[in-house]
């Protein structure tokens, strides 16, 4: 816990940043890859990871020597000559391709192909790098892509998940990943353009097309697909994983290759995504900004939660020309690291709890990412942005051990875990290093992959003649060598005039990067270029690069802001509707099950539920809490967050393992209607009749009031067969009508404890039912599971639960007598009731009495709900391991600190 208390003391304060502290923390991160890269050098080469607490090695990929390879350019950029030198000799010895192992193709594209690609570009710019270079890193990067090409094998033309390094494709590679299929752009169009053989770009370029081709009437994808049928297999639309490095590709293939396709691709998804997947404003300002994850095809929030790969999106925005949208979706990531000391991989987007099956911190580079792209654009060296990768270092200080840096388990105890990925030296501290050097002309000299590799742009037909004007001798030359190994398609060259006419009017935007579209002159050029020499000594630096970024930007940021212009945001009420309910937003809602005196424990059926729906009759709400659930290994549950409902909890639903409780002021009330399902069978003596309280199903149509004449015909009737009916109206003398002489069917489901309700209401009501009884036979203490089906669709006939004992007993009646029965509301204190409450028992008539007294006595009260989507997670987590979840329950709602919670809340205390 000393760790937690050293990071969360570090966003106490604002980090300030000066000239003179600028070159210690330029150190400090130069100090910080030695030590990683080092230790993997001494105790894992050639293996692929670290294992930073034990000092030892893990093979990930086959043994490729992925965190080298992963490393090459970031040895160039700290100025290591000697370390590229080696890692050469070291390469030639160890590394092969003819292995006999399965490897991830999204994952090995972008570590080993994109570093020995970046790698080569680099030394073969700069041959005084490496003397003697023989182009290695090309030939071993040929090798793999041919390998990795035959990802690509499948009838759609999408690449499996998985590909073995000597067999191909093998069978079963069916499922892969947006991202997986969609983030090959810039490693493959790079092979082919240094190659000479097109075929590499082709298959990545088919392969984002057909993404493409198949997105929603909404203009957004799903996050993965069946690789043969190309059709989504998860409709889930998402900046998170499966999705995330997709958008960034195709704007930085735009960058890197000119060709408008991809900058027209990256534009409407980009405004689909803007405009259905962020969170309206009017929700918080925590959680305003944020993209969370929806249905594709409905726009309907799926869930509440935050991925940290997003954090990648305001980088991505800086490129694109978006310069203060970037900054705000930013600023909530950075509240995060403030919230919790770390970035969590998922938390919720009012900042409120971290996800329980995902709470730490894997040393991710994406928001130091964007604070880097941040920095650069606002030309100031030692300001806001400066600070916070300072902060951000100061953090991760907390991750060093003797053998390198590990990751943090769980942000609340911030214990480590064994596992140094190769992007921690790749782009983590890439990122750091950049923000304490003089780095900001590299966002325009260099494209940086989805791993932070440093690659080129390359030459098309629709840039403007200006950009290859008036270069240096030696550059021209170099330009003119790379264009005749490109190999490049100008089939999309049309377009240029107006693009150039666009470059030249000056910056539309008036944002952040002054002079975006603007054209440099060539002493201002110079400038940047010295600037960056001094930073980056090694790197190499072509005015030509600069130029086409420069200019591709500029008609990036115009054209993505165009799109965003002709497609402004719908009304509030329309966003909000799709955000929260889909299809049909007054179906949407939940339902409870049983009391307790002082506390009672509800079910709701469905998800998200509004809240203000779980008020009982004849009370009021006084304040809302939740607890997320966190188990133990011990068997021990208790309340990891206690935190307050928000609205963004109301328009999102509520997470897995959470449970709303609130505090409930009693106020007398008229008597309010009961549900009962009043049931008469036929004895040896005459008929009896039962009556079963019920707890009505609040989706469906409600149940009705109960006639007089309905009991008369209960407490006469002679029963033959089993039979259910809705309350009966009047009906002359004589045989009673069609719909009370259905037969009653029931069945007993030993084994299951989770029932959907709502699909088996429409599917009983189809069958001719008139209504459902839902008997709960588990063991006391066991949990009854019941959820709607979150089709927005609301079924035709009504429906109850019965408790425990009752449905024990209506099950023995049914064994033994034929029964008739009907479903109603019954008005406490009304003849029917009194009749009905003859045949009770007097012991137990008056423990009721005595605690309906009790409870009157009483002014507040503590309900506890359990959602629709934390009842799978109980019986999962909690049931499946021999814990008693009503157990739980009972200590939640008796915890001082919910108590408290709910009593500030109440107050209307902080």
């Amino acid at each position: 816990m000393e760790r937690v208390k050293g990071v969360r003391a570090v966003w106490q304060t604002r980090r300030h940043v000066n000239a003179s502290s600028l070159e210690a923390l330029r150190r400090q991160a130069w100090d910080m890859f030695d030590h990683g890269f080092s230790s993997y050098m001494k105790h894992a080469f050639p293996k692929d990871n670290l294992l930073p607490v034990s000092c030892g090695g893990q093979d990930w990929q086959g043994g490729l020597g992925l965190t080298l390879v992963d490393s090459l350019d970031m040895l160039l950029l700290l100025n290591r000559r000697g370390d590229v030198v080696a890692a050469l000799e070291q390469l030639r010895s160890v590394l092969s391709f003819d292995k006999d192992v399965k490897v991830h193709v999204f994952e090995t594209t972008i570590r080993v192909l994109g570093g020995l690609l970046s790698g080569h570009m680099l030394l073969a710019d700069d041959p005084g790098l490496a003397p003697g270079y023989d182009g290695l890193l090309l030939r071993l990067a040929g090798d793999l892509g041919d390998r990795l090409l035959a990802a690509f094998d499948t009838p759609s033309g999408l690449p499996g998940g998985h590909v073995h390094l000597q067999k191909g494709l093998l069978p079963g590679e069916n499922i892969s990943c947006t991202a997986c299929a969609g983030t090959l752009l810039l490693e493959f169009g790079l092979l082919s353009r240094l190659t000479g053989r097109p075929r590499y770009e082709d298959a990545a370029r088919h392969a984002a097309r057909v993404l493409y081709g198949q997105r929603s009437g909404l203009g957004l994808v799903g996050s993965g697909f069946h690789v043969f049928s190309q059709q989504w297999s998860h409709r889930d639309s998402t900046i998170g994983p499966g999705s995330d490095s997709y958008y960034e590709y195709l704007l930085k293939a735009y960058l890197m290759f000119g060709e408008p396709e991809y900058l027209s691709m990256f534009s409407e998804l980009y405004v689909a995504t803007m405009r259905h997947m962020q969170v309206p404003g009017q929700l918080g300002a925590s959680s305003s900004a944020f993209l969370l994850d929806v249905h594709m095809d409905s726009g309907r929030l799926l869930k509440p939660w935050v991925s940290s790969l997003g954090a990648f999106w305001p980088a991505m925005q800086v490129l694109a020309g978006q310069h203060e949208a970037a900054a705000r979706l930013h600023a909530n990531f950075t509240a995060a690291w403030a919230t919790w000391g770390w970035l969590p991989e998922l938390f919720g987007a009012d900042l409120g709890a971290v996800h329980p099956e995902e709470p730490g911190y894997n040393l991710r580079p994406e928001h130091i990412e964007s604070t880097w792209y941040l920095k650069a654009v606002s030309g100031d060296p030692t300001g806001y942005y400066t600070g916070l990768a300072a902060s951000m270092m100061e953090v991760l200080g907390h991750s060093r051990t003797a053998c390198g840096y590990a990751p943090i388990r769980d942000v609340s105890t911030g214990a480590h875990t064994d596992l140094m990925e190769s992007y921690f030296l790749s782009e983590t501290v890439k990122y750091l290093y950049l923000s304490f050097v003089d780095s900001g002309p590299l966002l325009d000299h260099y494209l940086l992959s989805t791993e932070g590799h440093l690659m080129p742009a390359f030459g098309h037909a629709s840039d403007p003649p200006s950009i290859e004007e008036g270069l240096p001798q030696q550059q021209q030359q170099q330009q003119q060598q790379q264009q005749e190994g490109a190999g490049q398609d100008d089939e999309d060259g049309a377009g240029a005039e107006e693009q150039d006419e666009a470059y030249q009017d000056g910056d539309q935007e008036g944002d952040w990067e002054k002079g975006l579209c603007e054209v440099r002159g060539t002493a201002e050029e110079a400038g940047c270029e010295a600037r960056l020499h001094a930073a980056l000594p090694l790197l190499p630096v072509r005015r030509v690069y600069s130029r086409r970024i420069r200019y591709r930007r500029c008609v990036a940021c115009l054209h993505t802001t165009e799109a965003l212009l002709a497609k402004p945001p719908d009304s509030l009420a329309v966003r909000l509707a799709r955000l929260n309910f889909g299809e049909d937003p007054s179906s949407s809602s939940s339902s409870s099950s049983s009391k307790q005196s002082s506390s009672s424990s509800k079910q709701s059926s469905s998800s998200p539920a509004k809240q203000p729906e779980l008020q009982p009759a004849g009370s009021s709400v006084l304040a809302q809490v939740l607890c997320v659930l966190k188990v133990y290994k011990s068997g021990r549950v208790s309340c990891q967050t206690i935190r307050r409902l928000t609205a963004l909890d109301n328009a999102v639903g509520l997470a897995p393992g959470t449970l709303l409780l609130q505090l409930t002021a009693l106020q007398p009330e008229p008597a309010a209607a009961a549900s009962v399902l009043l049931t008469s069978f036929e004895t040896d003596d005459g008929p009896v009749v039962m009556p079963l309280a019920a707890a009505e199903a609040s989706f469906g149509p409600r149940l009705p009031q109960l006639p007089d004449s309905c009991v008369d015909v209960l407490l006469t009737q002679r029963p033959q067969a089993s039979l259910l009916a809705l309350p009966c109206p009047p009906w002359p003398p004589g045989e009673p009508p069609a719909y009370l002489r259905r037969p009653l069917r029931y069945a007993v489901d030993g084994g299951k404890r989770r029932a959907v309700l709502q699909q088996q209401q429409r599917e009983v009501g189809r069958a001719g039912a008139v209504g459902l009884v839902v008997m709960n036979t588990a063991p006391p203490g066991e949990l009854l599971t019941m959820s709607g089906d979150e089709t927005g669709r609301s079924p035709d006939i009504p429906a109850v639960l019965l408790g425990g004992e009752d449905s024990r007993a209506l099950l023995w009646w049914l064994e033994h007598r034929p029964m008739v029965g009907a479903l109603a509301a019954l008005q406490d204190g009304s003849g029917q009731a009194q009749q009905m409450q003859a045949g009770k028992d007097k012991q137990q008539q008056q423990k009721k009495t005595k605690k309906q007294g009790q409870q009157q006595q009483q002014q507040t009260r503590v309900d506890l709900f359990v959602p629709g989507r934390s009842q799978a997670w109980l019986t999962e987590h909690v049931v499946k391991a021999g814990i008693n979840a009503q157990r739980i329950f009972e200590q939640v709602v008796r915890d001082p600190a919910v108590v408290a919670a709910l009593q500030q809340a109440a107050a209307g205390r902080p």
